[in-house]
């Protein structure tokens, strides 16, 4: 049996392709979608190529302030709805929960990508039972 890396994804053998993707809590995309990480193996095998991406992607690495970083990243979003390289099919409910052990953070997502944050400070002591 063929592996679709190897057989179809690495040597760009595809017209379309349906995958799924997840966006780490730091949603750097750099690796996915910068024109320079279109190698085989490398995950941007569209090979999209969009200067102004590739301007606000490394900014957006460089930057170590989280308000700037945000911006960046709304930024490019926008570049990609407007280029549209994929399509994406879906976004399913989901309810993501970190906690670094002084704030509890509670995301709610539905499939229209509303978004409920609700925070509260955590005493440790409750959580040590």
């Amino acid at each position: 049996m063929v592996d679709i890396c190897d057989g179809f994804i690495n040597t760009r053998r595809f017209d379309a392709l349906i995958m799924c993707w997840t966006i780490p809590f730091d949603p750097d995309a750099y690796d996915v979608w910068h024109s320079s990480k279109t190698k085989p193996e490398e995950l941007n095998f569209i090979s999209y190529n969009n200067q102004e991406a590739d301007k606000i992607l490394e900014k957006g690495c460089s930057t170590f302030d989280q308000k700037g970083r945000k911006k960046c990243y709304n930024r490019f979003q926008e570049i990609l709805a407007e280029d549209q390289p994929y399509t994406f099919l879906y976004v399913p409910d989901a309810l993501i929960i970190t906690y670094n052990r002084e704030e509890l953070e509670i995301k709610c997502c539905n499939e229209l990508d509303l978004e409920i944050r609700m925070t509260r400070q955590i005493d440790l002591l409750d959580t040590i039972t």
